[in-house]
């Protein structure tokens, strides 16, 4: 995710639809400039319509203090659980993903959409650890489109991997 990759795939997206280019343009400089490596989006055109985006993004941080994966999956329960906007609970499970052990968490969260309406948005997130670096995978939609989405997300995390 560099602006001049940003630029290209946002004047494409504005070419098909331009309501659309408008809604992922604040939010991807933004998620660029806080260590993301990776944003993917549903570009179905109804989804325009909500303000909200079904999207996956994938962010990466070196550990500079050496800490468990467990540490981090309770820092991040506790700190999602004080957010006004996350309608609790917020539940996590270990699983096993090519990549390896991982946290898997799902929560509900108020956001602000595009539009200025407040939706309530679905999120799966996977938490590892490899290479003293710190990955979070992010995938969030509508309630009413979780059910159809579920398998998608699952799929995106088992086939995470590292490139080496």
């Amino acid at each position: 995710m560099d602006a001049e990759a940003i630029d290209t795939v946002l004047d494409t997206v504005g070419e098909l639809n331009p309501e659309m280019a408008k809604l992922l343009k604040g939010q991807a400089r933004s998620l660029a400039a806080s260590g993301f490596k990776f944003w993917g989006f549903d570009l179905d055109p109804q989804a325009a319509k909500t303000g909200f985006l079904t999207n996956i993004n994938v962010l990466s941080q070196p550990l500079i203090v050496k800490a468990s994966l467990d540490f981090y999956v309770q820092a991040s329960v506790a700190q999602l659980e004080n957010l006004s906007s996350v309608i609790k609970p917020v539940t996590h499970r270990r699983i096993k993903l090519t990549a390896g052990d991982t946290e898997e968490l799902q929560y509900r969260m108020k956001v602000a959409s595009a539009t200025g309406k407040t939706v309530t948005v679905v999120a799966t997130q996977y938490f590892l650890i490899q290479d003293k670096h710190f990955y979070v995978i992010t995938c969030g939609t509508l309630p009413e489109q979780a059910k159809k989405y579920a398998p998608i997300f699952e799929k995106i995390g088992q086939s995470f991997q590292l490139n080496k």
